[in-house]
C-alpha cells in the first residue's frame, strides 16, 4: 500500500533538494518515495508554495470546462503532464494523462456526469436570464468544438508527419 506523505515530510523533501546537495533520485532513496513524486513536489513547491503540498480530498471533481482548460493549455504549450500538472496545481500528472485519454476516446462528451445528464433549466426564471443562460453554453459549446478541431488536427498531423529525415 501507497504511504501518503504529510505537507512536512512532502517540504522537507524539497528542501533537501533545493538545498542543491542532492539529484531528485538521492532525495528520493533517502525519503523512501519514487523520484517522480520529488520532482513534482519540488515543481508545486516553487510554483504554488508550500499550500501547494497540502493533500487534496480523496476525490475531488472538477468541471467540464477546467478539464478542457487544462487540456488545451497542454495542447497549445506542448507542456508535458507533469508542466501541466502543477500549473494548474493538480497533484498528480496521471490525472492530465487520463483526461487526454479519456477525450480521445469519447470526443465531446468524455466529462459529461452521469449524474448530471441533460440540463434543465428552473421554470421560475425569467425570459432574459434564460437567455443569457443559453448564450452563455453556445458560446461554450462553441469553443469546445473549436478545440476538438484543432485537438484533431494536431492528431492528424502528428499520425501523417513520418520521422525520416530528408537526404540533401
Amino acid at each position: 500500500m501507497r504511504k501518503r506523505f504529510s505537507v512536512e515530510e512532502k517540504y522537507q523533501a524539497v528542501l533537501l533538494y533545493l538545498s542543491g546537495r542532492y539529484s531528485y533520485r538521492e532525495v528520493a532513496n533517502q525519503t523512501n518515495v519514487d523520484t517522480k513524486s520529488v520532482t513534482v513536489w519540488v515543481a508545486l513547491y516553487q510554483t504554488h508554495g508550500k499550500e501547494a503540498l497540502n493533500p487534496k480530498k480523496s476525490f475531488t471533481s472538477y468541471e467540464t470546462a477546467f478539464k478542457l482548460d487544462v487540456l488545451k493549455y497542454r495542447t497549445e504549450t506542448n507542456a508535458s503532464y507533469i508542466q501541466t500538472a502543477v500549473h494548474f496545481n493538480l497533484t498528480s500528472p496521471s490525472t492530465v494523462q487520463r483526461w487526454e485519454e479519456k477525450l480521445k476516446k469519447a470526443g465531446s462528451d468524455a466529462f459529461v456526469s452521469k449524474k448530471e445528464g441533460p440540463s434543465t433549466m428552473p421554470k421560475n426564471k425569467n425570459t432574459d436570464e434564460k437567455e443569457l443562460e443559453m448564450a452563455a453554453e453556445i458560446e461554450r459549446l462553441r469553443m469546445e468544438v473549436a478545440y476538438l478541431k484543432k485537438l484533431n488536427a494536431l492528431v492528424q498531423n502528428k499520425e501523417k508527419s513520418p520521422n525520416k529525415t530528408k537526404h540533401k
